[in-house]
């Protein structure tokens, strides 16, 4: 393709443009960008493809000049009841595990069964979660992990990168109109000049600019999620490699550990809340007064076709669902990968946009899990929680599960969040005996006692 035009500056426009670029499915693209919004920037984290798909393992320049962290995985806090804790990590079983052909393509379903037939810890076989069990920053054994960062250095970042070739220019203009003839795209006009392209990518964010322009039905997730609002705010550094997820009586708290600072703002419900609430529960919950930077409403959901003729929605724009695994840069990843095989003529437009419904769709459904099968119960939110419908697809699969099946994976999660979060939340019965293979071996666990060795664990 000659000519991709990208609207918008943010991380999720910069990260789809360097990745579009090193796919060499296009001649030349231009992001155009206001230069005038405002990003928040009090911390974000990402999935593990930011370094699989983005950074590709060479990420010793990305963390020196964003800001950013490692991130191992998630703590989650008080989502089982007051003073409760669980780590949710990163590196799922991203190891050369041996594979039993009678139960799943997937190489790993042999060391799921094997963890719940024998009872097992994950803080014990994951070596992600056993560095977070025991605070230990010490990555050599680790093979897979993301990071912490700043949305306004990641777009910093990869506009550096981009501009490092001649195939990519940055305009600052406003775009204010769209021409559109029968569902395409003919060109857009800004303030300044006028553009034309082959395709085009909307990466406005919540503005969600070409909307105005093009007609696209938009599915809201309100029906199954209440949380719809941010109060974000900054508290001084931390040394630590995970997200802290903390339940509170609304909804919940976040802490993103940068190097400079860390992110953290409550997610809440206004439902249940107000903003002056959130801000003096978290403010007793810390002990101190905090600052906060601004009051983030959104509507959940996402459009059912995110891409038509020869446009895109990508980003927020396409549709956010909320922060609590912080999928949203993960989407925009994917999302543009998709994107490079419909330019590559592999895929077609309808494929794409059944592609990314489905993805955002699981990512839904994840996010719900974890209000459904949390036992937390002491204020309206949390009981409101259990009151609330679960889709359908999301309803089997917690049946598939409760049956004795790991069947239940998604497929365009890409990460065993399903196995993950029903075995960390515990919101069945023990599944059935299972008949595996007695010899599997979990392959973590020499790296596990090596890090046990070098540190005196015992």
């Amino acid at each position: 393709m000659k000519k991709l035009i990208i609207v918008g500056g943010g991380s999720a426009s910069w990260a789809s443009a360097y990745q579009i670029l090193r796919s060499e499915s296009v001649d030349e693209i231009q992001v155009i960008h206001s230069g005038t919004v405002p990003i928040i920037g009090t911390g974000e984290g990402a999935t593990g493809s930011l370094d699989d798909i983005i950074l590709k393992g060479d990420h010793k320049e990305f963390l020196e000049k964003t800001n950013s962290t490692v991130k191992l995985g998630i703590l989650f806090e008080n989502w089982q009841g007051v003073g409760t804790k669980f780590n949710k990590y990163v590196d799922a079983w991203h190891y050369d595990a041996r594979r039993n052909p009678e139960h799943s393509p997937n190489k790993d379903i042999d060391i799921m069964y094997k963890i719940l037939e024998d009872n097992i810890d994950v803080d014990d076989v994951s070596i992600n979660a056993f560095l977070m069990k025991h605070e230990l920053q010490d990555f050599t054994e680790v093979k897979r992990h993301t990071f912490h960062f700043d949305g306004r250095n990641v777009g910093q970042f990869f506009r550096d990168k981009c501009l490092e070739s001649t195939k990519v220019t940055s305009t600052v203009d406003t775009i204010i109109d769209v021409e559109v003839n029968n569902g395409k795209i003919i060109s857009l006009h800004g303030e300044k000049d006028s553009y034309t392209a082959d395709f085009y990518v909307d990466s406005t964010g919540f503005r969600r600019l070409f909307a105005d322009f093009v007609e696209h039905e938009f599915e809201p997730y309100e029906e199954w999620l209440d949380i719809n609002a941010a109060v974000p705010f900054l508290l001084p550094a931390k040394k630590q490699a995970y997200t802290v997820s903390r339940a509170m009586e609304s909804g919940w708290m976040w802490e993103v550990p940068k190097t400079n600072n860390c992110g953290s703002g409550y997610n809440y419900s206004t439902k249940h809340a107000s903003s002056d609430e959130v801000i003096a529960e978290a403010q007793k919950y810390l002990g101190h007064d905090v600052e906060p930077i601004k009051v983030v409403e959104y509507t959940s959901g996402c459009y059912k076709k995110t891409a038509g003729v020869n446009y895109a929605f990508i980003g927020l724009s396409a549709g956010f669902i909320e922060p609590l695994e912080a999928t949203a840069l993960h989407c925009s990843i994917y999302s543009a990968e998709e994107l490079i095989k419909v330019f590559k003529k592999q895929k077609t437009i309808d494929q794409y946009n059944k592609y990314v419904h489905e993805m955002v769709t699981d990512f839904r459904d994840f996010t719900i899990l974890h209000y459904r099968s949390a036992t937390r119960n002491d204020t309206k939110f949390w009981q409101d929680q259990k009151k609330k419908p679960i889709p359908e697809k999301l309803k089997e699969q917690m049946e598939i599960f409760k049956n004795g099946s790991l069947e239940c994976l998604y497929n365009t999660t890409h990460i065993y969040f399903m196995f993950q979060t029903a075995l960390g939340f515990n919101f069945i019965n023990k599944p059935k005996v299972f008949d595996y293979d007695k010899t599997v071996k979990i392959p973590t666990l020499d790296a596990i006692q090596r890090i046990k060795d070098k540190h005196n664990l015992g």
